[in-house]
């Protein structure tokens, strides 16, 4: 199985996401990736790290999509990583349209998945 630890829920995936992830993963299980307040200090962060990587872990995956706030992310991998675990994030082309409206510049970014790539 995948787990899916971010904030970006599987059935909102693509379907080219959602039929990568499947041939290559199996079933896409999703675990919300938590809030993390900004006030929290490092030891805060490997408490949570350890919490959910050990949650994770005891699943038994055969990969996890890590991806979220960027210190409780990093530690996570490398808990992850540690114990052979592996551990992807999602590569997305983004897609940049830029239109005039009223004098004022508007832009709008469509990213579009191509492929999961493994942390290192």
């Amino acid at each position: 199985m995948l787990i899916n630890f971010t904030n970006h829920p599987y059935q909102c995936w693509s379907d080219i996401q959602k039929k990568i992830a499947e041939e290559n993963y199996g079933q896409v299980i999703d675990i919300s990736f938590p809030v993390v307040d900004p006030q929290y200090n490092e030891e805060e962060i490997m408490r949570m790290a350890e919490k959910w990587a050990k949650e994770i872990i005891d699943l038994r995956p055969k990969a996890v999509l890590c991806q979220g706030e960027m210190g409780l992310c990093f530690t996570v991998v490398k808990m992850l990583m540690k114990e052979s675990v592996t551990v992807l994030h999602a590569c997305s082309e983004r897609i940049v349209r830029e239109t005039m409206k009223e004098g004022k510049l508007i832009k709008v970014s469509e990213f579009v998945f191509r492929r999961f790539r493994k942390y290192v």
